[in-house]
């Protein structure tokens, strides 16, 4: 092949390629967001904040939504974006009731599920501020009367996992009815429980272990859980609205997916069993207010925030994937980028996908809800989203984030 024949190779293949890339984008592209103007027009949409100078990004996002929720049945759906500390996009989709067809709106307030982990995971940051605790304390220097167990548990430990504390065991527990007068009784699920693992030697999700820290936070404080986060953590963030579920959220029905069946409804269940670790409710925007004021320090110091969204690591050394409240990610490899959008152009979202950047964020599911808060590090940017169907099948719509935020990040 002489050099002449050999440019054109190169000139040819290197056309193709540019061609197979361009294709695949607007592949990607269509299949991310087109959506019929009938379908689209068929879910209904309360705007409350849409940012002019975001229209484009906002356009696309709401047919992404649409199309998400036409696709995995979603009854409603709603979210909330802000940049630097500001509201630039709130909107609720779909019907919180299909029965009666009661249609959602920004104001409407859900459960939040492990949202709560966070705001709890604040409060003690707060207190660690404050003097009050240390988080490689023994969790009876603050709690005496609960049972020893056959190692030493740490605050450390509950919050990023690795304490050998038990999750939930059966539906009872997830759905349950019983009305716990307080923090103290509802630790009496678990309290005579021996621990899974040696504290610090495995990772072990447990919402039980964040219940265990809301005692903390009452013994620490001298305070009711409920008291403490809203006047030390959720009123210097302006997000008063988050709480317990009262008679304004009980008009929101929730809904189980179970394969092609059409949806159930969720019975109703009592969440004073697991306040500090999945049982508050409230709207997107007040998460994305509570996610920004903790990020730009106004809730602790930014030296606070560093130290508790700092990766932990079990005893060998390895990563946890947790902060302390939090959940961590990073920023994947091309190759695994490639096969995040390869999979959703075909109609698959990977699990964990929870953006192309490094973030802090925690996600919420459990029968009948799901919902999301990613903090976007380097952007200053920050999303909540809520739903209220169930988060526990294969098609969740905490991956959102992954492909929808990218626009906002590109602006």
């Amino acid at each position: 092949m002489n050099k002449r024949q050999y440019l054109r190779f190169i000139i040819a293949v290197g056309g193709l390629l540019l061609l197979v890339f361009t294709g695949g984008r607007l592949w990607l592209h269509r299949s991310l967001y087109h959506i019929s103007e009938a379908d689209f027009s068929s879910i209904p949409s309360r705007c409350a904040v849409s940012d002019s100078a975001f229209q484009y990004e906002i356009n696309l996002g709401r047919r992404f939504i649409k199309k998400f929720m036409l696709e995995n049945q979603s009854p409603s759906f709603s979210l909330a974006v802000a940049w630097r500390g500001r509201l630039i996009w709130s909107e609720a989709f779909g019907y919180i009731n299909l029965e009666q067809q009661i249609p959602a709106t920004p104001e409407t307030r859900y459960r939040i599920n492990s949202v709560s982990k966070p705001i709890t995971g604040a409060a003690l940051a707060k207190l660690y501020e404050a003097g009050c605790i240390s988080p490689d304390s023994a969790v009876q220097r603050y709690i005496p009367d609960f049972r020893v167990k056959s190692y030493p548990v740490t605050l450390r430990h509950l919050a990023a996992h690795t304490a050998g504390i038990r999750h939930y065991r059966s539906d009872d527990e997830r759905l349950n009815t019983k009305h716990f007068s307080s923090l103290d009784e509802a630790l009496q699920v678990f309290a005579n429980d021996s621990l899974l693992f040696r504290p610090g030697s495995q990772v072990k999700y447990s919402s039980f272990g964040y219940n265990l820290l809301g005692s903390v936070v009452e013994r620490a404080s001298g305070q009711n859980y409920l008291d403490y986060i809203r006047t030390e953590v959720l009123a210097p963030a302006n997000a008063r609205g988050i709480g317990i579920e009262q008679n304004d959220t009980s008009k929101v029905l929730y809904y189980e997916r179970r394969g092609a069946q059409p949806l159930q409804l969720v019975p109703p269940i009592d969440q004073s069993i697991k306040y500090p670790s999945g049982g508050l409710v409230g709207t997107p925007s007040d998460l994305v207010a509570f996610g920004a004021a903790y990020w730009k320090g106004k809730i602790v110091s930014p030296e606070t925030v560093s130290l508790f969204t700092r990766m932990q690591l079990v005893n060998s050394g390895e990563e946890t994937g947790f902060g302390l409240g939090w959940e961590l990610s990073r920023t994947p490899s091309k190759t695994k980028r490639f096969l995040v959008e390869t999979c959703a152009a075909l109609g698959f979202y990977l699990p964990k996908a929870t953006g192309f950047y490094e973030s802090v964020y925690h996600r919420g599911g459990s029968p009948g809800s799901i919902s999301g808060l990613v903090i976007y590090k380097n952007h200053d940017l920050v999303l909540a989203f809520a739903s209220n169907v169930n988060g526990e099948g294969e098609h969740t719509p905490w991956k959102l984030p992954t492909f929808m935020m990218e626009q906002f990040i590109k602006h």
